[in-house]
């Protein structure tokens, strides 16, 4: 808005000169000018105004449109020891950018009767090309350990699988991902009664592809 009102610092500076050099000359002159530089000015703040004001329309416009989510539960389930899980895909923009997250959110009752929970999640964008994004959530039921994992394959064809740390496997389930989400991939997941060692992701012919270790991550607590 500031530069609106330098056509009108420099006409008022002219009309000023003007009038010093030529005092009691050109009255009349000196009101047609005024008149008709006043509503040359009022002309400019007036389509500045109107420019600045549908920059600013568009601006407000484009961030909405970056705040704009897709929101969907991809899947609900029970843990081994009791309590529930649910697995949330998420679309949104960011900039220039869009992205999709995983989300899994943990409801559990403790000794005392309490619902507690948590969750874990991730993100991704449909130009990494990394195989799977895996997200391990680790926790409690009362005494009993469990493990949410879940993520994005990114071949369909492909499988994943969980190592126990007595030699247990578990296949985890295949969910197709809506296309409103713009996920590029399956979501894959399992609620495990322990913590694994790994997990694998396989092409069709059994060559393994990727090898997601945890045996370095330390168990949960649970009270006795």
């Amino acid at each position: 808005m500031a530069k609106s009102w330098k056509p009108l610092a420099v006409w008022v500076g002219y009309l000023i000169r003007d009038r010093r050099t030529q005092s009691g000359k050109a009255d009349a002159k000196w009101r047609r000018l005024m008149i008709a530089g006043t509503q040359w000015v009022v002309a400019c703040v007036a389509v500045t105004s109107i420019v600045s004001c549908a920059r600013s329309t568009a601006h407000t416009a484009s961030v909405q449109r970056d705040a704009t989510t897709a929101t969907r539960d991809l899947v609900h389930g029970t843990l081994p020891s009791g309590g529930r899980f649910v697995v949330v895909g998420q679309r949104y923009r960011y900039g220039d950018v869009s992205y999709f997250g995983l989300r899994g959110t943990v409801l559990t009752v403790n000794r005392r009767g309490r619902r507690v929970g948590g969750s874990s999640g991730t993100n991704t964008t449909r130009g990494e090309r990394a195989t799977v994004v895996m997200v391990l959530h680790p926790g409690c039921t009362g005494r009993h350990v469990y493990a949410l994992a879940f993520g994005l394959l990114r071949a369909r064809a492909d499988v994943a699988i969980a190592r126990g740390p007595t030699g247990e496997v578990v296949l985890l389930r295949h969910v197709e991902v809506p296309a409103t989400l713009g996920a590029g991939g399956v979501l894959v997941y399992a609620a495990l009664p322990w913590v694994p060692v790994d997990i694998l992701v396989q092409t069709r012919d059994g060559r393994t592809v990727v090898d997601e270790n945890y045996s370095g991550l330390p168990p949960p607590r649970c009270p006795a």
